[in-house]
């Protein structure tokens, strides 16, 4: 079996990503290890070269990145959306 498949995130897709790590996990047998961390660290690390087989961030943040070099652009692809809202006290 091959090494892990290991990937980095914002928060915002920590849950819907170990939702489908874990079907990956259970439908292949390969272990899948995402690591979830703020949006800017994230992308930090990947300018700093660490190594990571998937990377899933701001769409912005992404595009960046690839016109950076760092991320294969034909790879690049959307797999949600998010709705934000803001509130305040009456």
């Amino acid at each position: 079996m091959a090494a892990t498949v290991t990937g980095i995130s914002s928060m915002a897709t920590r849950q819907i990503l170990t939702e489908l790590g874990s079907a990956f996990q259970n439908n292949t047998g390969q272990t899948i290890s995402i690591e979830s961390v703020g949006g800017v660290d994230a992308a930090r690390r990947v300018r700093a070269g660490e190594a990571f087989d998937i990377v899933a961030l701001a769409d912005d943040a992404m595009r960046q990145l690839a016109a950076d070099g760092l991320l294969k652009p034909e790879s690049c692809t959307g797999f949600a959306r998010s709705a934000m809202a803001v509130a305040i006290p009456a």
